[in-house]
């Protein structure tokens, strides 16, 4: 290789590296079908939970539907992360420093933001078991009101004067669902 142009270094690379840049591939593709099937057998299983509960059938697919997006944007940003981690290594690139740091760096960060990984979390499980949903009236935290609006991260009630509460998940607490009287 005479190195003259970035095409001949570019061919010069692929015919050294061929095997491992297919084995990069078929494992990125491969990984894809995995996460899908799971994600598939989870939500197939969260269905006949609600199902089983007798959850309003809209209701349930909306959180189905919901619960899908997050799962495999999940899903599909850590097989991401893993292939770039892969083809670092095959040009040369230690990724032993790079994790390293990452994991040092994920420390700090969730150190810093466990209030907000609580919130997220907790509105996850809200999602999950179907603790409220919205137009539901609930007893959380100290209030009471319907709910209005719902993201991961808060809950917004509202009062019967109208006055709007910004909730985070975390802080909930013990829900009670005024809405699911038996």
């Amino acid at each position: 290789m005479d190195g003259s142009s970035p095409l001949s270094f570019l061919a010069f690379f692929i015919s050294s590296n061929l095997t491992r840049i297919i084995a990069i591939v078929v494992l990125f593709f491969f990984g894809k079908i995995i996460l899908s099937s799971l994600v598939k057998k989870l939500l197939m299983l969260v269905r006949v939970s609600g199902q089983i509960k007798k959850y309003d059938p809209e209701k349930l697919e909306k959180r189905i539907t919901l619960l899908h997006g997050i799962l495999m944007t999940m899903g599909n940003a850590v097989i991401l992360i893993i292939v770039f981690m892969m083809l670092l290594e095959l040009f040369g690139v230690s990724i032993g420093p790079i994790l390293a740091g990452a994991g040092v760096l994920g420390f700090a960060i969730g150190f810093g933001a466990q209030t907000l990984v609580k919130d997220l979390i907790s509105g996850l499980f809200i999602l999950i078991e179907d603790q409220f949903s919205l137009g539901d009236k609930i007893k959380a935290a100290g209030f009471e009101g319907k709910v209005v609006g719902m993201t991961m991260r808060l809950t917004i009630l509202e009062d019967e004067e109208g006055n709007a509460y910004y909730l985070s998940n975390g802080s909930l607490g013990n829900i009670v669902n005024l809405s699911r009287r038996k």
